[in-house]
């Protein structure tokens, strides 16, 4: 009996081509042979195609294995609903990093049921829709840093209960579903969730959770955007304010105690606060 092929090796091959391939190498693709184990599963690599989809449909999927695709500094800006088509059930993994891909049909991860590891690292993506995972039910890893995503559909949990390793550090997010997250990701050993714009409350809850989960979660006393050197006096107003996902009233209360720990230092220098009557 075949053993089925290991997770691991295959996220850490997908993580090496996306990473450490030189910026001087030349343009061109090549196919390795069982890079894991022999019989195993084989790799595609792309550096620097101008043509994306004629050097994927290159790959001589007839006598390839299960394979792991990659394109790195490569010309990608969007993948259509058939661009994947001809992978189907061979793909185990597949990475597009620094490739200026913007746009995603809702039917280019059709038939990719097979699918481990997906790296979209590095691009232009605004919005990661639930339609894309429909079919990725057996996903392990996924790597969304780096771009521009400002909505991450929370149905994708349900979609991909098998997610070990997931990043979307480095994005434009105000909200994350980090409830759902946990409930329907048990799976899950690693997350990159830092460096994103989130609201004061969001904020609060992300930090706590990466406080309480240091070895799941990467860089997990890294700042949020200035939320951790704020995070007692944001919790003092949660604390006071009426209603506690009040964004405005939260929002007041704040910008008032960060206006007095200003004064603070200049008070201590001799210097006296501001007259409201003169300032009226």
């Amino acid at each position: 009996m075949s053993r089925a092929p290991s997770v691991f090796p295959v996220l850490a091959l997908l993580l090496a081509l996306a990473i450490n391939f030189p910026s001087a190498v030349n343009a061109g693709c090549f196919l390795e042979r069982g890079v894991s184990n022999l019989g195993e599963h084989d790799a595609y690599t792309c550096l620097r195609s101008k043509d994306f989809q004629k050097d994927l449909d290159r790959l001589p999927l007839n006598v390839t294995n299960l394979v792991n695709i990659a394109f790195r500094n490569s010309v990608v800006p969007k993948l259509e609903a058939d661009s994947l088509k001809k992978l189907g059930t061979k793909a185990l993994g597949l990475s597009i990093v620094y490739s200026g891909l913007e746009q995603i049909h809702d039917d280019a991860f059709e038939g990719l049921t097979e699918l481990k590891g997906l790296i979209l690292r590095r691009n232009r993506i605004t919005e990661v829709k639930k339609s894309w995972f429909k079919n990725l039910g057996k996903l392990e890893s996924l790597d969304l840093s780096g771009n521009m995503i400002r909505q991450f559909d929370p149905a994708i949990f349900d979609l991909t209960p098998m997610i070990q390793e997931f990043e979307i550090s480095e994005n434009l997010l105000n909200s994350f579903d980090l409830d759902a997250m946990k409930s329907k990701w048990p799976k899950l050993k690693k997350v990159g969730l830092q460096w994103n714009p989130y609201d004061w409350i969001q904020g609060i809850k992300i930090i706590e959770y990466s406080n309480a989960n240091p070895s799941l979660v990467k860089n997990s006393y890294a700042s949020i955007d200035g939320i951790r050197d704020t995070y007692k006096l944001v919790k003092e107003c949660m604390n006071t304010i009426s209603k506690k996902d009040d964004l405005t009233e939260l929002d007041t209360c704040l910008q008032a105690k960060l206006t007095k720990a200003l004064e603070i230092p200049k008070m201590l220098e001799g210097e006296k606060p501001a007259d409201p009557a003169k300032t009226a």
